[in-house]
């Protein structure tokens, strides 16, 4: 069941984790792997649209990633065709030869990715190289909420791992102590009276290296 966060600020970004997939349920790190939701993912979808109907988004983006536009699509039938559109900038890390191994396994080369954030995955990205292209997305968008009214707030749906790095930048938090949401969660970017961002959860979260 998700709640509603009480408005202490102006919500900018509603930001949703997409919903689960094949991958989820035999465990494997799915990052840049190009996986459809199952039929819970799609259900994972319809509870966002729920969580997110009080804060009336206007529009919805994702990354190109087939299960991220597919929970949008979701999303966006149930406030009636609201309009989407993709962008490479929202992708999950790439976790090159970590991808689609047992989470179990690469756990501790996940963890000490985190904990050096300068550091890249086997053939993939660093967190660091990950959290660039994220926050460059994300400023441009968040700068669009607070300029246009009628583009307030802004919908943007991706994955775990972006939720993390969200937690991680304006609550303050070392990368390896940033929170996800469960998949089909919600969160919000708001912007506080004094002009500070705040991210804030609706429901459940894990943490990084559980990454259900």
């Amino acid at each position: 069941m998700f709640t509603v966060i009480p408005e202490t600020g102006r919500s900018l970004a509603l930001v949703i984790r997409h919903g689960r997939t094949a991958l989820n349920k035999q465990g494997l790190l799915r990052a840049w792997a190009d996986v459809p939701l199952d039929r819970t993912g799609e259900l994972d979808a319809q509870m966002a649209a729920n969580a997110l109907r009080p804060y009336d988004p206007k529009i919805l983006y994702s990354s190109d990633l087939v299960r991220d536009m597919q929970t949008v699509n979701i999303i966006s039938t149930a406030f009636d065709n609201l309009t989407t559109e993709v962008d490479y900038g929202l992708r999950t890390a790439d976790m090159g030869e970590w991808t689609e191994q047992p989470e179990e396994d690469v756990a501790p080369g996940v963890t000490d990715w985190y904990r050096f954030p300068w550091t890249m995955a086997p053939s993939g990205e660093s967190y660091d190289s990950f959290a660039a292209r994220l926050y460059q997305f994300v400023d441009k968008k968040l700068e669009l909420a607070r300029d246009v009214p009628q583009m307030c707030p802004v919908g943007m749906c991706s994955h775990g791992r972006i939720f993390a790095a969200l937690d991680s930048r304006y609550n303050k938090r070392l990368p390896i102590d940033g929170r996800m949401a469960l998949p089909g969660g919600v969160g919000v970017i708001k912007q506080m009276p004094d002009g500070m961002l705040r991210f804030d959860f609706l429901g459940k979260t894990e943490d990084v290296v559980s990454d259900r």
